[in-house]
Protein backbone atom coordinates (compact mmCIF):
# COMPACT_ATOMS: atom_id res chain seq x y z
CA UNK A 1 0.00 0.00 0.00
CA UNK A 2 1.31 3.42 -0.93
CA UNK A 3 1.93 5.90 1.86
CA UNK A 4 2.02 9.69 1.34
CA UNK A 5 5.25 11.51 2.06
CA UNK A 6 6.22 15.16 1.52
CA UNK A 7 6.36 16.24 -2.12
CA UNK A 8 9.92 16.00 -3.40
CA UNK A 9 11.83 17.95 -6.01
CA UNK A 10 13.01 15.99 -9.04
CA UNK A 11 16.40 17.69 -9.08
CA UNK A 12 19.03 15.10 -8.10
CA UNK A 13 20.64 16.72 -5.05
CA UNK A 14 17.48 18.00 -3.33
CA UNK A 15 15.85 14.68 -4.12
CA UNK A 16 18.43 12.71 -2.17
CA UNK A 17 18.32 15.16 0.71
CA UNK A 18 14.53 15.03 0.98
CA UNK A 19 14.48 11.23 0.70
CA UNK A 20 16.69 11.09 3.78
CA UNK A 21 14.40 13.48 5.60
CA UNK A 22 11.15 11.87 4.56
CA UNK A 23 11.98 8.20 5.04
CA UNK A 24 14.87 8.22 7.49
CA UNK A 25 13.07 10.45 9.98
CA UNK A 26 9.50 9.40 9.28
CA UNK A 27 9.16 6.57 11.79
CA UNK A 28 11.63 4.24 10.08
CA UNK A 29 15.37 3.66 10.21
CA UNK A 30 18.18 5.62 8.56
CA UNK A 31 18.60 5.19 4.81
CA UNK A 32 21.46 2.78 4.07
CA UNK A 33 21.06 2.28 0.29
CA UNK A 34 19.64 4.38 -2.57
CA UNK A 35 19.23 2.83 -6.04
CA UNK A 36 18.11 4.86 -9.06
CA UNK A 37 16.31 3.50 -12.12
CA UNK A 38 18.74 3.70 -15.10
CA UNK A 39 16.28 5.45 -17.45
CA UNK A 40 13.30 6.67 -15.38
CA UNK A 41 14.47 9.18 -12.74
CA UNK A 42 11.08 9.18 -11.00
CA UNK A 43 11.58 5.51 -9.99
CA UNK A 44 13.80 5.19 -6.93
CA UNK A 45 14.48 2.38 -4.44
CA UNK A 46 15.67 3.08 -0.89
CA UNK A 47 16.57 0.59 1.84
CA UNK A 48 16.51 1.19 5.59
CA UNK A 49 17.60 -1.17 8.35
CA UNK A 50 14.13 -2.74 8.27
CA UNK A 51 12.52 -2.33 4.84
CA UNK A 52 12.90 -1.60 1.13
CA UNK A 53 10.76 1.21 -0.30
CA UNK A 54 10.01 2.20 -3.90
CA UNK A 55 8.60 5.38 -5.40
CA UNK A 56 7.28 5.67 -8.95
CA UNK A 57 6.46 9.37 -8.77
CA UNK A 58 9.68 11.03 -7.65
CA UNK A 59 9.03 10.59 -3.94
CA UNK A 60 5.42 11.76 -3.61
CA UNK A 61 4.33 8.28 -2.44
CA UNK A 62 6.28 5.21 -1.29
CA UNK A 63 5.54 1.49 -1.36
CA UNK A 64 6.98 -1.11 1.03
CA UNK A 65 8.54 -3.93 -1.03
CA UNK A 66 9.84 -6.17 1.75
CA UNK A 67 7.25 -8.95 1.45
CA UNK A 68 8.97 -12.31 1.06
CA UNK A 69 12.35 -11.09 2.33
CA UNK A 70 14.07 -11.89 5.63
CA UNK A 71 14.35 -9.34 8.43
CA UNK A 72 18.11 -9.04 7.97
CA UNK A 73 19.44 -5.58 7.17
CA UNK A 74 19.79 -4.71 3.48
CA UNK A 75 23.30 -3.41 2.82
CA UNK A 76 23.40 -3.19 -0.98
CA UNK A 77 21.10 -2.97 -4.01
CA UNK A 78 21.57 -3.16 -7.77
CA UNK A 79 19.28 -2.68 -10.79
CA UNK A 80 19.89 -4.52 -14.06
CA UNK A 81 20.64 -1.71 -16.57
CA UNK A 82 19.22 -3.70 -19.53
CA UNK A 83 16.15 -5.11 -17.72
CA UNK A 84 15.40 -2.59 -14.95
CA UNK A 85 12.54 -4.67 -13.54
CA UNK A 86 15.23 -7.05 -12.28
CA UNK A 87 16.47 -5.85 -8.90
CA UNK A 88 19.00 -7.40 -6.52
CA UNK A 89 19.25 -6.82 -2.75
CA UNK A 90 22.08 -8.03 -0.52
CA UNK A 91 21.37 -8.51 3.18
CA UNK A 92 23.73 -8.70 6.12
CA UNK A 93 24.67 -12.28 6.89
CA UNK A 94 21.58 -13.81 5.26
CA UNK A 95 21.23 -13.94 1.49
CA UNK A 96 21.10 -12.17 -1.84
CA UNK A 97 17.52 -11.62 -3.02
CA UNK A 98 16.37 -11.16 -6.64
CA UNK A 99 13.15 -9.66 -7.96
CA UNK A 100 12.00 -10.01 -11.57
CA UNK A 101 9.08 -7.59 -11.21
CA UNK A 102 10.47 -4.41 -9.71
CA UNK A 103 10.40 -5.61 -6.11
CA UNK A 104 6.89 -7.07 -5.90
CA UNK A 105 8.22 -10.59 -5.25
CA UNK A 106 11.66 -11.69 -4.05
CA UNK A 107 13.59 -14.95 -4.49
CA UNK A 108 16.49 -15.98 -2.26
CA UNK A 109 19.77 -16.68 -4.07
CA UNK A 110 21.62 -18.02 -1.05
CA UNK A 111 22.23 -21.46 -2.56
CA UNK A 112 25.97 -22.16 -2.61
CA UNK A 113 26.97 -19.13 -0.54
CA UNK A 114 28.92 -19.68 2.65
CA UNK A 115 27.21 -18.43 5.82
CA UNK A 116 29.66 -15.54 6.17
CA UNK A 117 29.73 -14.51 2.49
CA UNK A 118 27.03 -11.85 2.64
CA UNK A 119 28.08 -9.37 5.28
CA UNK A 120 28.80 -5.72 5.96
CA UNK A 121 31.69 -3.77 4.52
CA UNK A 122 33.89 -1.81 6.92
CA UNK A 123 33.81 1.87 5.98
CA UNK A 124 35.00 3.51 9.21
CA UNK A 125 37.52 2.94 11.98
CA UNK A 126 36.78 4.52 15.35
CA UNK A 127 39.64 4.88 17.83
CA UNK A 128 41.17 7.23 20.37
CA UNK A 129 44.60 8.39 19.10
CA UNK A 130 46.51 7.67 22.30
CA UNK A 131 49.74 5.70 22.18
CA UNK A 132 52.24 5.27 19.36
CA UNK A 133 50.19 2.72 17.42
CA UNK A 134 46.97 4.72 17.46
CA UNK A 135 48.86 7.91 16.63
CA UNK A 136 50.38 6.20 13.60
CA UNK A 137 46.92 5.02 12.51
CA UNK A 138 45.54 8.55 12.88
CA UNK A 139 48.12 9.76 10.34
CA UNK A 140 47.10 7.19 7.69
CA UNK A 141 46.29 8.76 4.32
CA UNK A 142 43.52 8.05 1.83
CA UNK A 143 44.15 4.90 -0.26
CA UNK A 144 46.87 3.73 2.12
CA UNK A 145 46.84 -0.06 2.52
CA UNK A 146 46.29 -1.36 6.07
CA UNK A 147 46.71 -4.94 7.25
CA UNK A 148 43.71 -5.69 9.48
CA UNK A 149 42.90 -8.80 11.54
CA UNK A 150 39.28 -9.35 12.44
CA UNK A 151 36.68 -9.84 13.56
CA UNK A 152 38.18 -11.20 16.77
CA UNK A 153 36.65 -13.16 19.64
CA UNK A 154 33.03 -13.53 20.72
CA UNK A 155 30.33 -11.00 19.93
CA UNK A 156 27.25 -9.98 21.92
CA UNK A 157 24.52 -12.61 22.22
CA UNK A 158 20.93 -11.78 21.35
CA UNK A 159 17.95 -12.64 23.55
CA UNK A 160 15.44 -14.87 21.78
CA UNK A 161 12.40 -13.23 23.39
CA UNK A 162 11.19 -9.73 22.37
CA UNK A 163 12.44 -7.88 25.45
CA UNK A 164 13.64 -4.38 26.33
CA UNK A 165 17.39 -3.75 25.98
CA UNK A 166 19.37 -0.83 27.42
CA UNK A 167 22.65 -0.10 25.63
CA UNK A 168 25.23 1.84 27.66
CA UNK A 169 28.53 3.25 26.44
CA UNK A 170 31.17 5.78 27.32
CA UNK A 171 33.48 7.50 24.84
CA UNK A 172 34.29 5.71 21.61
CA UNK A 173 33.02 2.42 23.01
CA UNK A 174 29.70 3.57 21.55
CA UNK A 175 30.86 2.56 18.07
CA UNK A 176 30.33 -1.13 18.85
CA UNK A 177 26.84 -0.78 20.30
CA UNK A 178 25.48 0.98 17.21
CA UNK A 179 25.73 -2.22 15.18
CA UNK A 180 24.28 -4.11 18.15
CA UNK A 181 21.32 -1.73 18.22
CA UNK A 182 20.62 -2.39 14.54
CA UNK A 183 20.70 -6.16 15.05
CA UNK A 184 18.48 -6.03 18.15
CA UNK A 185 15.91 -3.86 16.35
CA UNK A 186 15.91 -6.24 13.38
CA UNK A 187 15.04 -9.04 15.83
CA UNK A 188 12.10 -7.19 17.32
CA UNK A 189 13.74 -5.94 20.55
CA UNK A 190 13.19 -2.52 22.05
CA UNK A 191 16.41 -0.49 22.23
CA UNK A 192 17.14 2.41 24.61
CA UNK A 193 20.53 4.09 24.95
CA UNK A 194 22.72 5.91 27.45
CA UNK A 195 25.74 7.67 25.88
CA UNK A 196 28.45 9.08 28.13
CA UNK A 197 31.62 11.01 27.41
CA UNK A 198 34.03 13.53 28.90
CA UNK A 199 32.66 16.30 26.68
CA UNK A 200 30.59 17.07 23.61
CA UNK A 201 33.45 16.39 21.18
CA UNK A 202 33.73 12.81 22.47
CA UNK A 203 30.04 11.91 22.18
CA UNK A 204 29.81 9.42 19.32
CA UNK A 205 27.13 10.16 16.68
CA UNK A 206 24.29 11.31 18.94
CA UNK A 207 21.91 11.87 16.00
CA UNK A 208 22.44 8.32 14.76
CA UNK A 209 21.89 7.03 18.30
CA UNK A 210 18.58 8.88 18.49
CA UNK A 211 17.42 7.22 15.27
CA UNK A 212 18.33 3.75 16.54
CA UNK A 213 16.71 3.95 19.97
CA UNK A 214 13.31 4.50 21.52
CA UNK A 215 14.83 6.84 24.11
CA UNK A 216 18.31 8.23 24.61
CA UNK A 217 20.05 9.93 27.51
CA UNK A 218 23.33 11.77 26.85
CA UNK A 219 25.57 12.62 29.79
CA UNK A 220 28.95 14.40 29.78
CA UNK A 221 31.39 15.01 32.60
CA UNK A 222 31.61 18.73 31.85
CA UNK A 223 27.93 19.20 31.00
CA UNK A 224 28.72 20.46 27.48
CA UNK A 225 26.08 18.15 25.96
CA UNK A 226 23.11 16.55 27.66
CA UNK A 227 23.17 16.11 31.42
CA UNK A 228 26.22 16.70 33.61
CA UNK A 229 27.67 13.65 35.36
CA UNK A 230 28.48 10.02 34.64
CA UNK A 231 26.51 7.21 33.03
CA UNK A 232 25.76 5.71 36.43
CA UNK A 233 24.02 8.92 37.43
CA UNK A 234 21.33 8.22 34.82
CA UNK A 235 21.28 4.42 34.32
CA UNK A 236 18.88 3.66 37.22
CA UNK A 237 16.36 6.18 35.92
CA UNK A 238 16.78 5.13 32.30
CA UNK A 239 16.40 1.43 33.14
CA UNK A 240 13.28 2.01 35.22
CA UNK A 241 11.67 4.28 32.62
CA UNK A 242 12.30 1.83 29.77
CA UNK A 243 11.39 -1.31 31.70
CA UNK A 244 14.86 -2.66 30.94
CA UNK A 245 15.26 -6.44 31.04
CA UNK A 246 18.80 -6.73 29.62
CA UNK A 247 21.77 -4.34 29.69
CA UNK A 248 24.65 -4.22 27.21
CA UNK A 249 27.66 -2.00 27.94
CA UNK A 250 30.92 -0.98 26.27
CA UNK A 251 33.59 1.35 27.57
CA UNK A 252 36.52 1.71 30.00
CA UNK A 253 36.99 -0.52 33.05
CA UNK A 254 35.76 1.83 35.79
CA UNK A 255 32.49 2.45 33.98
CA UNK A 256 31.97 -1.24 33.23
CA UNK A 257 32.53 -2.11 36.88
CA UNK A 258 29.86 0.32 38.10
CA UNK A 259 27.43 -1.04 35.49
CA UNK A 260 28.22 -4.59 36.62
CA UNK A 261 27.57 -3.73 40.26
CA UNK A 262 24.25 -2.14 39.36
CA UNK A 263 23.18 -5.16 37.29
CA UNK A 264 24.11 -7.60 40.07
CA UNK A 265 22.24 -5.53 42.65
CA UNK A 266 19.13 -5.25 40.44
CA UNK A 267 19.46 -8.83 39.14
CA UNK A 268 19.45 -7.67 35.52
CA UNK A 269 21.25 -9.95 33.02
CA UNK A 270 24.04 -8.11 31.24
CA UNK A 271 26.93 -8.36 28.82
CA UNK A 272 29.93 -6.04 28.61
CA UNK A 273 32.50 -5.50 25.87
CA UNK A 274 35.85 -4.82 27.53
CA UNK A 275 38.60 -2.52 26.30
CA UNK A 276 41.99 -4.21 26.52
CA UNK A 277 45.35 -3.73 24.84
CA UNK A 278 46.06 -6.49 22.34
CA UNK A 279 49.50 -7.42 21.06
CA UNK A 280 48.91 -10.34 18.69
CA UNK A 281 45.12 -10.54 18.34
CA UNK A 282 45.30 -14.32 17.90
CA UNK A 283 45.37 -15.49 21.52
CA UNK A 284 49.05 -16.46 21.68
CA UNK A 285 50.57 -13.70 23.81
CA UNK A 286 48.02 -13.44 26.68
CA UNK A 287 48.46 -9.66 26.79
CA UNK A 288 44.72 -8.94 26.84
CA UNK A 289 43.63 -11.31 29.61
CA UNK A 290 40.63 -10.62 31.84
CA UNK A 291 40.20 -12.57 35.12
CA UNK A 292 36.85 -14.36 34.94
CA UNK A 293 35.37 -16.40 37.79
CA UNK A 294 34.47 -19.99 36.95
CA UNK A 295 30.80 -20.91 36.87
CA UNK A 296 31.14 -23.17 39.93
CA UNK A 297 32.98 -20.44 41.90
CA UNK A 298 36.03 -22.68 42.48
CA UNK A 299 38.48 -20.08 41.16
CA UNK A 300 39.12 -17.82 38.23
CA UNK A 301 40.82 -18.06 34.85
CA UNK A 302 42.62 -15.43 32.81
CA UNK A 303 40.57 -15.36 29.61
CA UNK A 304 41.78 -13.60 26.48
CA UNK A 305 39.74 -10.62 25.27
CA UNK A 306 40.71 -11.38 21.67
CA UNK A 307 39.55 -15.01 21.83
CA UNK A 308 37.17 -15.77 24.70
CA UNK A 309 36.07 -12.11 24.80
CA UNK A 310 35.80 -9.20 24.35
CA UNK A 311 32.21 -9.79 25.51
CA UNK A 312 31.84 -11.22 29.02
CA UNK A 313 29.18 -11.71 31.65
CA UNK A 314 30.02 -8.85 34.07
CA UNK A 315 28.75 -10.88 37.02
CA UNK A 316 31.68 -13.26 36.52
CA UNK A 317 34.49 -10.75 35.92
CA UNK A 318 36.86 -10.66 38.92
CA UNK A 319 36.76 -6.88 39.14
CA UNK A 320 38.97 -6.54 42.23
CA UNK A 321 41.70 -8.35 40.35
CA UNK A 322 41.19 -6.77 36.94
CA UNK A 323 41.00 -3.17 38.15
CA UNK A 324 43.96 -3.56 40.54
CA UNK A 325 47.52 -2.43 39.84
CA UNK A 326 48.80 -5.66 41.41
CA UNK A 327 50.65 -7.87 38.95
CA UNK A 328 50.74 -11.03 41.08
CA UNK A 329 48.00 -13.62 40.87
CA UNK A 330 45.23 -13.11 43.41
CA UNK A 331 44.44 -16.13 45.61
CA UNK A 332 41.08 -17.86 45.43
CA UNK A 333 39.19 -17.57 48.76
CA UNK A 334 39.11 -20.91 50.68
CA UNK A 335 35.32 -20.99 50.42
CA UNK A 336 35.44 -20.11 46.71
CA UNK A 337 33.71 -17.23 45.00
CA UNK A 338 30.01 -16.57 45.54
CA UNK A 339 27.65 -17.86 42.84
CA UNK A 340 26.95 -14.59 41.01
CA UNK A 341 26.22 -15.92 37.55
CA UNK A 342 23.05 -14.35 36.13
CA UNK A 343 20.90 -16.35 33.74
CA UNK A 344 20.55 -15.04 30.20
CA UNK A 345 16.92 -14.55 29.14
CA UNK A 346 15.41 -17.10 26.76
Amino acid sequence: MSSPLPRLSLYPLPLLVFILAAVGCGGSDPIVVIALHPSKPQIIYVATNDYIYKTRDGGQTWENLSKGMSHSRVISMAIDPLYPATVYAGTKGDAVFKSYDGGQRWTSLRNGLESNTVTSVVTQFVFDPQGSGAEWLAEAKAHQVLDVIGPLGRAFAYPRAPINCLLVSEGYGASSIFFLAQELRARGKRVDMVLGASGESHVFKPIEAKRLSQTIVIVTADGSLGERGSVMDVIPRAAQSAGTEVIYAAGPRPMLRTVAEFCIEQRIPAQVAVEEEMACGTGLCFTCVVPVIRKDGSGYDNLRACTEGPVFNPARVFWDRWTSDETRAAPTPPEGFPPVVSSWPA
